[in-house]
């Protein structure tokens, strides 16, 4: 869940126009709605938070750090920020949250730190100091982000309609979306029904300056956990048994009541098959019960 909105605005308007779009995210944020705008007000943000990892409101989003000048909002989670944190000892954390990971790995290595996060997510980070915003999105796509231009300002946000009510001024549908969308239901991943609005890529980093101008656009992919190197079939299957392991240990971090709902499919059974053991093995967990 969590949503957020944001905008740039070469007139500096005030940020608390974005609360225009309030209604279209509210109820993805029940625990906090926060509105944060740079100094110069050029930029803004308003999140809406649903907390799940570091309940306590020093992790309500945006979450800033005055001594790096930055600010970042991110709908989803990093499954390994725990991890990281073994590697990121010199780093002050303030929070137990997976977000402020985003500005540790900013802090140490730049936007080549974003390639170090496994999760779902999408995120805008804010450097004030540098003047710019990055607008960033999970490899695979999971999590929305979307930009949008219209007038003299550009909008982002992790859906396109609180967009167009933080707007206040009318827009348009793009008619050439509809052949499309007619003949398949849905409107084609890399563009928007929207005039003037379209997707971040799945990982795809996007650097805009001060004014929103595009900087350059660059990728975030994390590196291989494995890959295959001709090993026999049931070295394979081995590898693939652990891979999938892990990536269902992660999931439960931060899951204290798991709970899984049946498709019928393959892929809801085999990832039942790994949570009722690691249920069953871990304290902290309820054992999963049929319903």
């Amino acid at each position: 869940m969590c949503g957020f909105i944001g905008r740039i605005s070469v007139t500096g308007a005030p940020a608390e126009e974005l609360r225009r779009g309030l209604p279209w995210i509210c109820r993805r944020g029940p625990d906090s709605q926060k509105i944060w705008s740079s100094s110069d007000r050029r930029v803004g943000i308003l999140f809406c938070r649903l907390a799940i990892v570091d309940r306590d409101p020093r992790a309500h989003q945006p979450l800033s750090r005055a001594d790096l000048g930055a600010t970042v909002g991110m709908v989803g989670e990093i499954y390994n920020y725990r991890e990281l944190r073994e590697t990121f000892r010199d780093y002050p954390f303030q929070t137990d949250s997976d977000t402020e990971m985003i500005l540790a790995a900013y802090a140490t290595h730049g936007t080549e730190g974003f390639r170090l996060l496994k999760g779902m997510y999408a995120f805008v980070l804010v450097d004030e100091r540098a003047k710019k915003i990055f607008l960033i999105r999970d490899p695979i796509g999971k999590k929305p982000l979307f930009i949008a231009r219209w007038g003299q300002s550009v909008l982002f946000g992790s859906s396109v309609l609180p967009l167009v009510a933080a707007n206040g001024k009318k827009v348009e549908l793009d008619a050439s979306q509809a052949p499309y969308y007619w003949k398949h239901t849905f409107i084609y991943p890399g563009t928007s029904a929207i005039a003037g609005a379209a997707p971040v890529l799945p990982g795809q980093i996007v650097e805009l300056d001060w004014s929103g101008g595009n900087v350059r656009d660059s990728r975030c992919e994390p590196e291989a956990a494995r890959l295959y190197d001709g090993e026999p079939l049931d070295r394979v299957g081995k590898n693939l048994g652990s891979l999938i392991q892990t990536a269902v240990e992660r999931r439960l971090a931060n899951n204290p009541s798991p709970v899984v709902l049946l498709s019928g499919g393959v892929d809801s059974t085999l990832v039942t098959s790994v949570v009722e053991p690691l249920c069953r093995q871990n304290g902290s967990l309820p054992p999963l019960r049929a319903l």
